[in-house]
Formats: structure tokens, sequence, C-alpha cells
């Protein structure tokens, strides 16, 4: 599994966890109210979690920062 965080015209934001982006997007559509403005990948999962994390704690801080990266970019990690 893989963790996103989508955003929404309205300003919604959150982290779905999905085998993929369109499934990602699929998910989303259901969580979030307006449209899917972008959704990228996260290291960790960041709150809010919108669906199941698979029990991986919320561990990222600023995924505004953070979207789009497979790795945390920060030093220290987050998870430091």
């Amino acid at each position: 599994m893989t963790y996103y965080w989508v955003e929404s015209d309205t300003g919604e934001k959150g982290t779905i966890t999905a085998d993929n982006k369109s499934q990602a997007k699929k998910l989303a559509r259901f969580k979030l109210t307006g449209k899917i403005k972008s959704i990228n990948v996260l290291p960790y999962p960041a709150d809010p979690v919108l669906n199941g994390t698979e029990g991986m704690p919320p561990f990222c801080w600023k995924p505004d920062e953070c979207k789009g990266h497979t790795s945390c970019p920060r030093n220290p990690v987050c998870i430091d």
C-alpha cells in the first residue's frame, strides 16, 4: 500500500491509503466534497487519515512539504 495526500477544490485534505494513484482518487471521491484537485504520494500517513493505514500512525507532520516524496525530505525526519 502507498499513502497519498489528497486535496479537493473545497480545501479539504487528507491521507488516503491505496494501491495506486487511480485507486486513491476513487476512494477520495467518497471521503471529500468537491472535485479532487491533487493527489501526491506521501512517505508516511498524515492527519487527517481518511481511510485505514494498516496500523501505521500518522508520522508525517508537514504533508504539504512532503507530498510528492517517497521518503521524508526533512532533516531530521519526522519519525525521529
